[in-house]
C-alpha cells in the first residue's frame, strides 16, 4: 500500500489483487501480484477517475467519465461497453383521440352508404349507418386533407404531403393507391373530381388551374392568373365546362366559365338572383 494515496476496492483474481488508486492524482486500476510482490499500473485515465469497479470471474467492470468499461484481467485492455437505453418516451406515446372533434372534410359516396372523412390529417372510409370504419391512409407522419369520393364511387381522392410537397392521390375501396401527381412545384389548394370521374382539376399557389387524367396521370395546365388564385372551381354536369371565380381588372371577383374542349374562357354575364320562396 502507498501511504500518500487512497487505495480502495480490492478484487482478488488468481494470484493478483486489482484495486483503484489515486497515487497519480487520477483514480486508475493497479494490480498487486501476491506471488512476486510487484505492483503495476493497469489503466492510464487522466481526465476522470475510475469509479465503482467490480469483478466477476476473470472480468472487471468499472465506470469512467460516465461510460462503462469492461476488462479481461489477463489481457488488461479496457474496452468501452456500447449501451443503448430505450426510453419509455411517454410524451411521444400514441393516444386515443375522438376523431369526430377534428373533422376537416367529408364527402358522401355515390350510393350514399359510405363517407370519406378527413380528421387529424388522416383519411377514413366510414359507414353512414352500419359497417366498418377504415383508416385508409394510416400515416401519422403525413398530413392528408380534403378527401372526396369520386362521383362514380370507384375511388377516394385526397391531398397528401408524404413526398415533401403536396400531391394528389386516389385510393380504391380495395386499398389500391395511385399517386396522380409527381414532382409538384408548389402547394395544392383544392381539387374537384370530374362528373365522369375520369379527371380531376386542382388549383395551386402559383395561381393555376390544372387537370390530371386519372387513367394515365397526365397533367395539363389549363389556366394561370397573375392577379390571384382561382376560387370555387367546379365541373358542369356534362363534364364539358368549368365554373370558377377570379379577380378581374377592377379587383372584384367575377364568375367565369371555361370550355374544356375549346380551352377557352368566357365571362359569365347572365347572373340571376334567386328569390326567396
Amino acid at each position: 500500500s502507498n501511504s500518500n494515496s487512497q487505495d480502495i476496492i480490492p478484487m482478488w483474481i488468481g494470484d493478483n489483487i486489482f484495486y483503484i488508486s489515486d497515487r497519480d492524482r487520477t483514480m486508475n486500476l493497479f494490480v498487486y501480484n501476491t506471488a512476486n510482490g510487484r505492483t503495476e499500473k493497469v489503466t492510464n485515465f487522466t481526465e476522470y477517475d475510475i469509479k465503482f469497479p467490480t469483478a466477476h470471474g476473470n472480468t472487471i467492470v468499472f465506470e469512467n467519465g460516465g461510460y462503462i468499461y469492461k476488462m479481461d484481467a489477463g489481457e488488461r485492455v479496457p474496452r468501452k461497453v456500447d449501451i443503448r437505453l430505450t426510453s419509455d418516451n411517454i410524451y411521444a406515446r400514441s393516444e386515443i383521440k375522438n376523431g369526430a372533434d377534428y373533422v376537416s372534410a367529408f364527402s358522401l359516396s355515390a350510393d350514399g352508404s359510405r363517407m370519406a372523412v378527413t380528421a387529424r390529417g388522416e383519411v377514413f372510409n366510414v359507414p353512414v349507418e352500419k359497417g366498418v370504419t377504415k383508416n385508409i391512409s394510416r400515416t401519422p407522419g403525413v398530413h392528408e386533407r380534403s378527401a372526396k369520393w369520386s362521383p362514380d364511387g370507384k375511388y377516394i381522392a385526397y391531398i397528401a404531403d408524404q413526398t415533401g410537397e403536396t400531391e394528389l392521390y386516389i385510393q380504391t375501396p380495395e386499398g389500391v393507391v395511385t399517386q396522380l401527381t409527381k414532382n409538384n412545384d408548389t402547394y395544392i389548394r383544392s381539387f374537384q373530381c370530374n362528373t365522369d370521374s375520369k379527371s380531376i382539376v386542382y388549383t395551386d399557389r402559383k395561381n393555376r388551374v390544372k387537370l390530371v387524367d386519372v387513367g394515365n396521370q397526365k397533367v395539363t395546365n389549363l389556366l394561370q392568373n397573375p392577379a390571384g388564385e382561382f376560387r370555387d372551381v367546379s365541373y358542369s354536369p356534362d363534364s364539358k365546362w368549368l365554373a370558377y371565380s377570379r379577380l378581374a381588372e377592377n379587383e372584384f371577383n367575377v364568375i367565369y366559365l371555361f370550355n374544356l374542349t375549346e380551352k377557352k374562357e368566357y365571362l359569365q354575364k347572365n347572373i340571376y338572383k334567386l328569390s326567396s320562396l
